[in-house]
């Protein structure tokens, strides 16, 4: 099972500085080691609304966007070379998974598996 953590930076607003971990790395390291050649890592940004709703709602999510759509009102994961997560519930189970797009990459979808309660937990302690 992975582990999910989520951090607001010293001194950043939360949506921009919201650092979304993966049993202990970065996404971005996690979609570059599993994608060499995504070039999209210093762009990404986590919708922390659209994560929120994934705890309730399975289904396909916007949770990892890009950031300079966001600041401009709408939130994009093509701009950012990835498809939207989808989200399932089983169990207690949350798993995610999504894919890079960019057509120069060829790289199987990523998939992460997260405990119900700690996904709430990371939530939980934003607020």
């Amino acid at each position: 099972m992975d582990t999910l953590r989520l951090v607001v930076r010293p001194g950043s607003t939360l949506g921009r500085g919201l650092a979304l971990t993966i049993n202990g790395r970065s996404i971005s390291k996690h979609i570059v080691d599993h994608a060499p050649g995504w070039t999209e890592s210093r762009r990404i940004r986590v919708n922390l609304d659209a994560l929120r709703a994934s705890v309730s709602a399975p289904g396909t999510h916007d949770i990892l966007v890009c950031a300079h759509c966001a600041e401009a009102g709408y939130w994009s994961p093509g701009d950012v070379d990835l498809t939207a997560v989808e989200v399932r519930h089983d169990h207690g189970v949350f798993t995610w998974r999504f894919e890079v797009t960019d057509p120069g990459i060829d790289a199987a979808p990523l998939a992460f598996e997260f405990h119900e309660a700690q996904v709430a937990k990371a939530l939980a302690r934003l607020e």
